[in-house]
């Protein structure tokens, strides 16, 4: 067995880097002496011929998902209780911002601006409750 059977392997499967997390695709590789050089989708990657089975063991194959898997997935996208949380969770980001700008502006706000802090502060503690509760299930 040649040590560059392992890269020939490689070629035309998706690759994840293990570090990076970086996705690859692998077209070909070319030999120069010692040093390979991977072409894939994004960057040409290199490595020797010494250190080929470090190289490989830095990435896991991504295996294609089945039709039903990928079905599976749209199905659990759809929108849920989760995103209506985030975007609760923007607005009242965003009314505490818009909060700040008005106390900036007129201090006779201040008053206002704890009320909605208040709330803020308990949707945040009812977001934090909602958490605990699925984890537990």
């Amino acid at each position: 067995m040649k040590k560059t059977d392992k890269i020939t392997a490689m070629i035309g499967k998706t690759w994840q880097h293990k570090h990076t997390e970086e996705v690859y695709k692998f077209f070909q590789f070319e030999e120069n002496g010692q040093n390979l050089k991977i072409i894939t989708d994004k960057k040409p990657l290199t490595t020797t011929v010494f250190d080929i089975g470090i190289f490989v063991s830095e990435f896991k194959e991504i295996i294609p998902a089945s039709h039903e898997i990928v079905t599976q997935t749209k199905k659990q996208n759809e929108p849920t209780a989760n995103t209506m949380d985030k975007s609760i969770m923007l607005k009242v980001r965003d009314a505490l911002i818009e909060s700040i700008d008005k106390v900036k502006g007129d201090k006779e706000y201040i008053h206002q601006a704890k009320q909605i802090s208040t709330t803020a502060q308990t949707l945040i503690n009812l977001a934090k409750l909602e958490v605990d509760i699925r984890t537990k299930l």
